[in-house]
């Protein structure tokens, strides 16, 4: 691709990665291997997805009766 730059030709290229240069990268791993080795979070953290479908419509239900009565104390 060439375009006029000042009277100049200017080119652009692109490098494409080979497969040698990509093994040398990372090297190559199943699927499986890659889940096992992604880093976990601690087990002391908290995380909503641990959370039973109940627990998480309570926080839900909660959440919007908090926002709702929000809502009407600035109403008022």
């Amino acid at each position: 691709m060439g375009s006029e730059r000042r009277g100049e030709v200017h080119r652009h290229g692109a490098h494409v990665a080979t497969e040698r240069d990509a093994a040398m990268i990372t090297p190559a791993r199943s699927s499986s291997e890659a889940v096992a080795h992604q880093e976990m979070p601690a087990a002391s953290g908290f995380s909503l997805l641990r959370l039973s479908l109940a627990a998480r419509l309570l926080i839900v239900a909660a959440l919007s009766a908090l926002l709702w009565g929000g809502v009407f104390w600035a109403l008022r």
